[in-house]
């Protein structure tokens, strides 16, 4: 709903209550007032009714009563889902805002309510290029029905239906996709890009824990600076448990492992082939390829690897060890810097 309707909408409900109305973020700062020389003010959070279901948003009325509140959170909610008869982006926000929402606009703009969902989300390197880059993806990946992107908060967000989540090919799909929307931005745009996928959910009104996943899909990928710019959230599962380890104790969990001689292993270019050698699942044939290497050089790599820290990473068991250290050794290098800041954007 644009700013000026909501006024209207706010001016139109001091006219029945003889109140000012305001809308406020959740520690009481009014962003939005039938007086606009309110916004700004600071109101008591006593006072105050929540909008959306995500407790984002409150109503505020001076003095009101809590009939009153109520009423004008009715009125409200109402006003905010009916401006998005016109508009399909807005009416995807409000589902992410946590705003009930009625099943016509689900079908007047031809996106089924009950249908299988995933989310992507975009972040560009130079957010000068976001206009080109939504042309882009709306004209070249919007065009069946079957995809919808739409700006929020500051990233570009795609909404795909898939057939089903039991389907294992429907990721290979996905990342296809999301490589060749990362290959046409940064070719036709000159910017690069971060794309996070999340899982895939039922139901038009759980895409917001697929953006969710989508968002810390790519948080993560940042912080261990993984390869590609695309980030799966349920391909990232020891990523994300590592997050979970308290710093305090990271340091003493890699110390037993991480000596001079490991450490001087670990160059450019060794950590490049085991990430490959990782993503290739174990794959000696595909990584080579991968890496334009023969074969026995990779082998004696991965024996070099062996003979330096005792794990053979050609077994699955030595593998997920190497690679949680790995993820330590990123975590106790870098993570007063990002961690501290809560992984966030």
């Amino acid at each position: 709903m644009s700013n000026s309707n909501l006024t209207a909408s706010l001016k139109r409900i001091k006219d029945i209550i003889s109140k000012d109305v305001d809308i406020v973020d959740k520690h009481g700062c009014i962003l939005h007032s039938s007086d606009p020389s309110r916004i700004g003010i600071v109101v008591n959070m006593d006072q105050c009714m929540p909008i959306d279901n995500r407790k984002r948003y409150f109503v505020h009325i001076e003095c009101g009563s809590f009939k009153e509140l109520s009423l004008v959170q009715l009125i409200l909610k109402d006003d905010i889902i009916k401006g998005t008869a016109d508009n399909y982006q807005q009416f995807l926000i409000n589902i992410l805002e946590g705003l009930e929402y009625d099943e016509e606009y689900s079908k007047r703009f031809k996106i089924p309510y009950d249908s299988n969902y995933i989310i992507y989300t975009i972040d560009l390197f130079n957010k000068e290029h976001f206009s080109d880059a939504y042309s882009l993806i709306k004209n070249g990946f919007c065009s069946d029905g079957d995809r919808w992107v739409f700006e929020y908060e500051n990233r570009l967000v795609l909404l795909e239906t898939i057939d089903t989540i039991e389907d294992e090919d429907y990721f290979e799909a996905i990342k296809h996709n999301a490589m060749i929307i990362k290959d046409t931005i940064n070719s036709e745009v000159y910017t690069d890009i971060h794309i996070g996928i999340g899982s895939p959910h039922k139901g038009l009104w759980k895409i917001r824990k697929s953006f969710d996943e989508a968002g810390e899909a790519v948080r993560i990928g940042k912080f261990f600076n993984l390869p590609d710019y695309i980030y799966i959230y349920s391909e990232l599962l020891a990523e994300r448990i590592i997050k979970l380890v308290p710093k305090k104790y990271v340091g003493n969990l890699v110390s037993g492992w991480l000596n001079e001689s490991i450490e001087s292993l670990l160059d450019e270019e060794m950590i490049k082939t085991i990430e490959v050698f990782f993503k290739s699942n174990l794959n000696i044939s595909d990584s080579a390829r991968t890496l334009y290497i023969h074969r026995n050089t990779l082998i004696y790599r991965l024996d070099k690897v062996q003979k330096t820290t005792g794990l053979d990473i050609r077994k699955f068991e030595d593998a997920v060890i190497f690679k949680l250290i790995l993820l330590l050794r990123q975590v106790n290098k870098y993570g007063d810097k990002t961690i501290s800041k809560g992984w966030g954007y």
